[in-house]
């Protein structure tokens, strides 16, 4: 080489380099992303594995479950979606948004205490409603926030009252029927017809009377306890769910066969989901935590979220 000559790259050399790394990018973000994503449903795991556990020391001290919902009022007749059928209906979450003497909350409230909640939980007032709470119920609580999803609401139209914070990703099971009115305030059905909620619905959580371990006759580990519930914000209806864990109902549950019982992640308000790819995470009532595919049968999953046989039925 003459000493005037310099040593260096050409164009077409940077180029290439260039190329080259960027499809080494290209190739390690969704490995970089599958390995977040894991670690992300590990972590959601082990929240539900928590919830589950500390459902069992309430059971331990209580010797029941806790109430899917507490509500004071009285149950009232309510048309179905203009059909002309009627049921006798209890609505939650309409109560929980009233005042003084009124409750609507949700189990999730009186778990608070058996996972180191017990600063949230005592600061509630049983005097008066969820909306009466409003700045305790507006609590991020993190054990029920699944980071797969979210850990505060970008959509306030999902969240109870409209609220920002306080919202929930797990929920409590109510066996395989069609718990809930499809429309106005999705009121709890209070009768016991085809797959309505205190029929043949034989769900770990249940409204008062609540239920025992004991009732289990399927056996606890053949039973679904809590999981985690869809957000509808990819779907048509974002304001059927209606975060809140302080809130009873549909806020706080799910059924695993509603009247259109279709499974995991098929954006039925009544129906648990995730944002895990292919399927949702579950807690059996020994505690143990299970991941069940979209594609799972609907025979066995109704099963699955019944205490007992004789609730998978034609839809009514």
């Amino acid at each position: 080489m003459k000493p005037t000559e310099r040593a260096g790259i050409t164009l077409i050399e940077t180029l290439t380099t260039i190329g080259i790394v960027g499809i080494l990018i290209a190739l390690l973000l969704p490995a970089v992303q599958m390995v977040r994503e894991s670690s992300r449903r590990v972590s959601c795991s082990n929240h539900l594995k928590q919830m589950a556990l500390g459902l069992h020391a309430y059971h331990d001290v209580h010797r029941r479950m806790p109430a899917a919902a507490i509500a004071v009022s009285t149950p009232k007749v309510i048309s179905i979606c203009g059909t002309g059928a009627s049921y006798l209906s209890l609505d939650v979450i309409g109560e929980g948004n009233r005042g003084n003497g009124f409750h609507g909350t949700s189990w999730m409230l009186r778990l608070l205490p058996y996972v180191e909640q017990a600063a949230v939980f005592d600061r509630w007032d049983f005097r008066t409603s969820v909306s009466g709470n409003r700045v305790t119920a507006e609590s991020d609580v993190r054990l029920f926030y699944c980071p797969s999803r979210r850990k505060t609401v970008v959509n306030r139209s999902i969240m109870f009252g409209e609220w920002s914070r306080g919202g929930n990703d797990y929920g409590g099971c109510i066996g395989a029927c069609n718990g809930w009115h499809n429309c106005g305030s999705h009121e709890t059905w209070m009768v016991p017809d085809g797959r309505r909620a205190t029929g043949p619905c034989k769900g770990v959580f249940a409204l008062q009377p609540s239920v025992r371990f004991a009732d289990a006759t399927d056996g606890l580990s053949n039973t679904i306890m809590i999981g985690e519930v869809q957000r509808l914000d990819l779907g048509t209806d974002v304001t059927t769910s209606r975060d809140g864990w302080a809130v009873g109902g549909v806020s706080t549950h799910f059924s695993t066969c509603s009247d259109e019982c279709r499974g995991p992640n098929s954006k039925i308000f009544e129906e648990p989901g995730s944002h895990h790819p292919g399927g949702a995470q579950f807690a059996k009532a020994d505690c143990a935590v299970q991941f069940i595919s979209n594609t799972v049968s609907t025979t066995a999953f109704s099963a699955l979220g019944s205490m007992g046989q004789g609730d998978v039925e034609s839809s009514p």
